[in-house]
């Protein structure tokens, strides 16, 4: 069984378009489109069981018609999408009262598309305001592909506003922060964050993505490809290919997924 937690999809009428923008600023190539379609494709072909797709609010207008395209592909039974507030919304706690009522299960923040620093206090408050409502919050970490000059979600200022959203289910994508590692393993393996496993093989030394995963608190590691731009099929053969602990590489596969969302070992959602 595999769930893949870190997954993005476009509406179709704007997914061409939109993909073709993020490989020019990141002069990276997706795997696959960005549709629903195409991940419920690659889904298929390569045994992954349920996705969680995790769209991004590039600024606050676009909160509600995130909602609204989310609440729709929800209604999948192998597709859990979370939602996205904007920290610079003048509503903030009405978005994510909004994207509670709708049964959603969590929101993603991107700091560098949003542009915010993590430790920034209106994102803190937004963090804190989705525990309220106890969501789960998925971040952007480290550096992105398309950003390469200025990193507002780093290791360390992850572990500076820890104290400030106890009690939160905050996951640090990209094994805690995208090529920022070492910080991981200096500030964050103590922590009581969620890391995921996406866009890390290729780009971080086996060896210390191995050294990561079984230092860090086994339950809270959760397989993810970053889909569409790295290719599922890939990534699980890459996970599984580092000779983890059977029992580690379960609960990263799909077991602490589940717990995290809810599901039961049947994947209901």
């Amino acid at each position: 069984m595999v769930i893949d937690f870190h997954t993005h999809v476009f509406p179709d009428k704007i997914a061409g378009r939109t993909i073709e923008v993020l490989e020019g600023n990141s002069n990276f190539k997706a795997a696959i489109p960005g549709t629903l379609d195409a991940l419920l494709s690659s889904m298929e072909r390569n045994a992954i069981d349920h996705s969680v797709v995790l769209p991004i609010a590039t600024k606050p207008s676009q909160t509600a018609s995130i909602l609204r395209f989310a609440v729709e592909i929800n209604k999948l039974p192998n597709i859990t999408s979370f939602g996205s507030v904007h920290p610079d919304s003048d509503d903030v706690k009405g978005d994510i009262r909004r994207i509670k009522e709708a049964g959603l299960k969590g929101i993603k923040l991107h700091p560098d598309y949003q542009g915010f620093f993590i430790d920034d206090v209106k994102a803190v408050r937004t963090i804190a305001l989705a525990a309220e409502e106890d969501l789960t919050v998925i971040v952007h970490a480290g550096e992105d592909i398309a950003f390469p000059d200025v990193h507002h979600c780093t290791p360390q200022r992850i572990r500076r506003i820890l104290p400030d959203i106890k009690g939160c289910r905050f996951v640090c994508a990209h094994l805690g922060g995208w090529r920022y590692w070492d910080d991981v393993e200096r500030y964050l393996m103590d922590t009581d964050v969620y890391i995921d496993t996406c866009f890390t093989f290729g780009w971080c030394e086996t060896e210390q993505i191995v050294r990561i995963l079984k230092s860090f608190n086994p339950d809270r590691i959760l397989f993810g490809t970053d889909s569409p731009w790295d290719d599922q099929g890939n990534a699980v053969e890459q996970l599984k290919s580092t000779g983890l602990p059977e029992d580690l590489l379960q609960k990263i596969l799909h077991q602490n997924a589940q717990v995290l969302l809810g599901m039961s070992s049947a994947l209901e959602k």
